[in-house]
């Protein structure tokens, strides 16, 4: 650790006392004491398309040991038909690429903020059973400020709305440079419904006891995907702006926010 990093951890270690809550970006001190730090940003990446877990704004948390049940069980059935809806388009989700087109996307949307692309950022795809993760990364990472950045995509099971979450953590060093605390996590939650108009027109022949979500997801998945790379296309620019926003407490310059392709 550098002795001008020392000061600057100090001070982020004093704001680490102060309530955490989600924000929709950081504040003015955070983003002084950041930028004027090192800091190391670790992408942790997945090989999922689209998630199957559900309810990503968290509407469905119990709040009752009762009404968690409720929650249990409706959460349940809707992953079961969740997961009815696209088994028959997973071949078409994995020829798209989503992974690497979301990883690009986050990429460029901070590739305008200086403090953040100082350093090469790192990858790493988590263990869901490694408790200590966070930790052990942010030891190899060996910067006083480590930042994780977890995107991942979640499609309503109407098949109406796509997600993207992406989840911040922020950890320190302590003065040793070993012990790492925990000062922050974060989700940037951004959603695109699907227009109408962006989906063809479905055949006359098709089958009436589709249900709904059905009949969407074979009108997105029409055309080699091309309603689906729309809304994606879509929904990409919209946390592009988003993160920057989440990081800088400024709007996206349009530099940051090019054309996102996918499947290419």
């Amino acid at each position: 650790m550098t002795k001008r990093s020392r000061p600057v951890l100090g001070l982020l270690l004093c704001l680490a006392v102060l309530p955490v809550q989600a924000k929709t970006h950081l504040d003015r001190n955070e983003l002084k004491i950041l930028s004027a730090s090192s800091v190391a940003v670790v992408y942790v990446d997945t090989d999922a398309a689209l998630e199957h877990q559900l309810d990503p704004q968290h509407h469905m948390l119990g709040v009752t040991p009762l009404t968690a049940v409720l929650a249990d069980v409706l959460n349940s059935y809707r992953l079961h038909m969740l997961l009815a809806h696209l088994t028959p388009y997973q071949a078409a989700l994995d020829k798209l690429a989503l992974p690497a087109s979301t990883h690009k996307s986050v990429q460029d949307a901070l590739i305008s903020v200086p403090w953040l692309v100082a350093l090469p950022w790192a990858e790493a795809q988590p263990d869901p059973k490694d408790y200590f993760f966070f930790t052990r990364q942010a030891q190899q990472a060996k910067a006083p400020v480590v930042i994780f950045i977890q995107p991942r995509l979640f499609l309503d099971p109407a098949a109406d709305t796509l997600y993207l979450v992406c989840a911040i953590d922020i950890e320190t060093h302590g003065p040793g440079g070993t012990d790492v605390s925990h000062y922050d996590s974060s989700e940037v939650v951004v959603s695109q419904g699907v227009d109408v108009t962006d989906l063809p027109a479905m055949p006359k022949a098709t089958d009436p006891s589709q249900d709904a979500a059905d009949l969407r997801m074979a009108q997105l998945f029409a055309d080699d995907g091309a309603a689906f790379k729309r809304l994606y296309a879509k929904l990409m620019l919209q946390s592009q702006q988003q993160l920057y926003y989440y990081f800088t407490g400024n709007d996206s310059p349009s530099s940051s926010s090019p054309a996102v392709r996918i499947g290419e």
